[in-house]
This record gives structure tokens, C-alpha cells and sequence, in this order.
């Protein structure tokens, strides 16, 4: 009787102790997978009561895979309760709902970068700000067909007359890349369109750039020719010295933008 007691009190312990490190180990596993930490996301460029459009990849919860969210911020947000682990943020474009000053309904507001990398920490917010810089105002129409022949002087035209054309119609803007018909491009309304022959003829006015874009941003590179007279320009020794500094310039870029519009990013 005293062997069957022992070997049962021995089968218990062994189970009790069975039981408490198999919960030790769900508790540090369950601990492990609740790691957390925050991402806070400010948006800057957007008018008043427009959101944007944010995808945000990384691990799941489960600490198997990964998986995106599709989240709406306007001004600012914090991202909460994220699982520690590096994130892929991607900023997408926004179409106005509303107008705002000279900026239309439907125009599209565009990021100046798309694609952002984020490490989420355990306990800690990462700081992310994301910029809205070009808007496009609805109703510019891109030359689809061969232009014909330029109605009036070609650096100020008034009318284009177009073959093979599509989706031009009163009231819209009419772009185009510089070419030899149009040697500075073309950027105009239109006024009246008449269709004969196969051709469409297209009467124009001006159109003002801030009208089809009241926001703008850009960051281009130079040419090589203008990165070369830049570098020529900065060879300034005195006249007549020995001296002569070096100077070398690669990688030129120009950057700007303008804004027709004001209000306040909260």
C-alpha cells in the first residue's frame, strides 16, 4: 500500500510539474507574439476634410506571414498595437471629394514619395510624416492623335487641327509634349471642336498652369550639359592667379513647386 501511495504522489508531481512548464512556455510564447509597438503616421499636403490612402504590409499578430491593412488617415494618426518587426508603408493617390478653393472636385492629389520602410520596436512609436505635393485639376486631355497642322503662331496656337484624336471635347484642357509642329508644347482650352474628314479642329485659348495644377512639386535631374555649366561656372579663380579651384558636380537635380491654395495641415 505504502509503494501504490509513493508511486501515485510521484505520477502527480510529475504531472503538476508537466502542467506548470507547458504553461510557463504558452505564457512566454503568448508574451512573445504580443510584442507590440506603434507607428505615428502625420499627412501633410492634403486639404481640410480629405484623407489619405495608406497601405501598411508587415507581420501578422500571429507571427506567421505578413499581411497589408488598408487604412484612411487625415491629419494625423497613430497605428497602435503593431507587431515589432519591420513595415512597408505605400502612400496612394487621393481624388478630391469636394472643392477647395481653386483646387475642383475630382482633382488628384499625388505623394511626393510613394514607398516608405518603418521598424515597429517593442513598446515605442516610430515617427513617419508623409507629403502630398502635386494636384491635378480634372479635365486635361493629353494629344492622342498625330497633330496636322497648328492654327496660328505655334508657340501661342489657336487651334490644332488633329488626326486620328479621341476624348476632346469643349471645355477641356488640351496638353502636348513639345514637338516640331509645337516647339514649347502645348497647354490651352478648348473653345470649339469640329470634326471633318477624318480630322478634328481644335480652337483654343491659353490655359494658366496653376489653373490645371494649383499644387505642384517636382525633383528632376539635370542634364549633363547643364550639370557642365554649372561645374564651369564655379572655376572663378582671380584673373591672372595661380590659382584655380576644383570644382565637380554630379548628380544635378532641380527642385520646386509652387501652391495656389492655403490651409492649415492640423
Amino acid at each position: 500500500m505504502a509503494i501504490t501511495s509513493m508511486v501515485v504522489a510521484l505520477l502527480f508531481l510529475a504531472a503538476s510539474a508537466g502542467s506548470a512548464v507547458a504553461a510557463s512556455a504558452s505564457s512566454s510564447a503568448g508574451n512573445a507574439v504580443r510584442a507590440s509597438g506603434a507607428i505615428a503616421l502625420k499627412v501633410v499636403g492634403l486639404p481640410g476634410g480629405e484623407r489619405a490612402r495608406v497601405l501598411l504590409t508587415g507581420p501578422r499578430a500571429s507571427g506567421h506571414g505578413r499581411a497589408t491593412q488598408r487604412l484612411s488617415v487625415g491629419g494625423r494618426r497613430i497605428l497602435r498595437r503593431l507587431p515589432v518587426g519591420s513595415y512597408r508603408v505605400t502612400i496612394l493617390e487621393v481624388k478630391m471629394r469636394r472643392r477647395h478653393q481653386s483646387i475642383k472636385r475630382g482633382a488628384v492629389a499625388s505623394p511626393e514619395k510613394r514607398r516608405y520602410r518603418v521598424k515597429v520596436q517593442a513598446k515605442r512609436a516610430a515617427k513617419l510624416e508623409v507629403r502630398y505635393g502635386t494636384i491635378l485639376n480634372p479635365g486635361v486631355v493629353s494629344v492622342t492623335g498625330k497633330v496636322a497642322a497648328v492654327i496660328g503662331n505655334s508657340t501661342a496656337p489657336r487651334g490644332v487641327v488633329l488626326k486620328r484624336a479621341a476624348g476632346i471635347r469643349p471645355g477641356a484642357t488640351l496638353s502636348a509634349h513639345p514637338s516640331a509642329r509645337l516647339p514649347r508644347g502645348l497647354l490651352a482650352r478648348v473653345t470649339s471642336v469640329q470634326r471633318k474628314k477624318g480630322r478634328l479642329t481644335a480652337m483654343l485659348v491659353p490655359a494658366s498652369i496653376y489653373d490645371v495644377a494649383p499644387n505642384m512639386s517636382f525633383d528632376v535631374p539635370l542634364s549633363k550639359d547643364a550639370a557642365a555649366r554649372a561645374s564651369a561656372a564655379l572655376k572663378c579663380g582671380p584673373s591672372g592667379s595661380s590659382f584655380s579651384p576644383y570644382a565637380r558636380i554630379d548628380n544635378i537635380r532641380l527642385t520646386g513647386g509652387w501652391t495656389t491654395t492655403r490651409w492649415r495641415n492640423t
